[in-house]
């Protein structure tokens, strides 16, 4: 009889946990993705994930973002391409003509201009692409703190019923 109850007993947990309603994972932001465990999310996912304000609040910081990362990566190409025709004045010249004495002096203003105009377009995006990051970051919090879950399972004192928010 007690054998009988048991089961009964086991039979109708395990019937209720199978129709429980577990609550969405956790979502992690890294690099400018968003991940949910090892998956990344598109765009769509994330739109079905959020409230209306958060997934606006997720694309302006995106938008930023890709900005910031473009914006940053024109001007490095900028600089580096200063550095190349800075580094070319020491190049050995194949020419022996000396119709252009001032050229280095030249060359190496064009290059310092390069530089400092690749600097600005640095320190232009570099200011996006963190806005667009601590954004991105925000929206990803803000989900987690409104997600809650309730899960049966190991605990740090035994088994049991833990509620996570």
């Amino acid at each position: 009889v007690m054998k009988r109850i048991l089961l009964l007993i086991i039979l109708c947990f395990t019937f209720n946990v199978s129709f429980a309603q577990i609550a969405d994972q956790e979502v992690i932001y890294k690099l400018g993705s968003i991940y949910s465990g090892d998956v990344k999310l598109t765009s769509d996912q994330v739109a079905d994930l959020m409230t209306d304000d958060m997934y606006t609040d997720y694309l302006s910081g995106r938008r930023l973002y890709k900005s910031g990362v473009i914006v940053t990566s024109v001007g490095a190409g900028v600089v580096a391409a200063s550095g190349l025709l800075f580094g070319s004045m020491f190049l050995p010249s194949k020419t022996t003509d000396n119709a252009t004495p001032g050229m280095p002096l030249g060359t190496a203003l064009i290059s310092l201009g390069g530089a400092i105009t690749g600097g600005a377009i640095i320190a232009v995006g570099v200011p996006l692409l963190c806005v667009g990051n601590n954004r991105l970051k925000n929206t990803v919090e803000g989900y987690n703190i409104r997600n809650v879950s309730l899960t049966l399972g190991p605990t740090r004192y035994g088994a049991g019923l833990s509620l996570i928010f």
